[in-house]
């Protein structure tokens, strides 16, 4: 009985340790014109090996035509990697493997959920209005989130 109690709070210390450590990551991403996108992780210990696994999607939340992975490179203050040059208007998805701790880095900590991103969409501020069944009017506008200089 004593047994089990020690391994249930070792369990529960686990999954608090990991819980912890996902609720500090931090992601931001930059592009440029020439279609290069750097993505920036931090969170993980400096001395982690951490993989960017990525993909070109189909549509948004599609599935992955061609999958890569880039090793990602610590520059002082967090991990980066620089992928591309992609096509304007082509979807790409990625998520983190932490090779160290085999752990995946996951959209707000979701399994299976990826950062989604547009690059350089072609029709960036497009604005589209549609009458709703409730006579409201929802407006919507093509973009992005600026990206933040976490670099």
């Amino acid at each position: 009985m004593r047994l089990t109690y020690l391994i249930l709070a070792a369990i529960a210390a686990l999954l608090l340790a990991h819980t912890v450590a996902a609720q500090s990551y931090q992601v931001s991403f930059t592009v440029n014109k020439s279609g290069y996108v750097t993505i920036y992780l931090s969170g993980p210990s400096s001395t982690d090996s951490l993989d960017l696994h990525w993909g070109i999607e189909s549509a948004p939340q599609g599935n992955w035509m061609q999958v890569f992975d880039t090793m990602m490179k610590w520059n002082g203050k967090n991990f980066t990697a620089t992928i591309g040059p992609i096509s304007n208007g082509t979807w790409i998805a990625w998520v983190f493997h932490d090779e160290t701790t085999n752990v995946w880095i996951n959209y707000q900590n979701h399994p299976f959920w990826n950062w989604n991103l547009e690059v350089n969409p072609p029709n960036l501020g497009y604005t589209h209005a549609e009458v709703l069944g409730n006579a409201s009017i929802l407006i919507t506008t093509v973009g992005r989130a600026p990206d933040p200089h976490i670099r």
